[in-house]
């Protein structure tokens, strides 16, 4: 379901982290790579806890969809909606 909010900055950080990967290589990314991007940003840290609950509010919003990479580890991916809205972000 999809809703009209905005999302928060965290996941703002997401999104837009989520949109550059996307146009480097589109597919799922897994959340401890989008951690770790985001700890190397430089700005406020980030916590796995934080970022799946996060990752979590966007899928609800219809924003990203949640997958299981192969190894059982969390991937998350961009759905059209998401990208428009991390587009203007970016």
């Amino acid at each position: 379901m999809t809703q009209s909010r905005r999302p928060s900055p965290l996941q703002r950080r997401v999104l837009i982290v989520l949109a550059a990967l996307d146009e480097k290589r589109p597919g799922p990314v897994l959340t401890r790579d989008i951690e770790r991007v985001l700890e190397q940003s430089g700005e406020a840290p980030v916590y796995g806890p934080n970022l799946r609950a996060s990752c979590r509010r966007l899928e609800d919003a219809g924003w990203l969809r949640t997958l299981r990479a192969p190894n059982l580890q969390l991937a998350v991916e961009l759905t059209d909606a998401g990208r428009a809205v991390a587009q203007p972000l970016l």
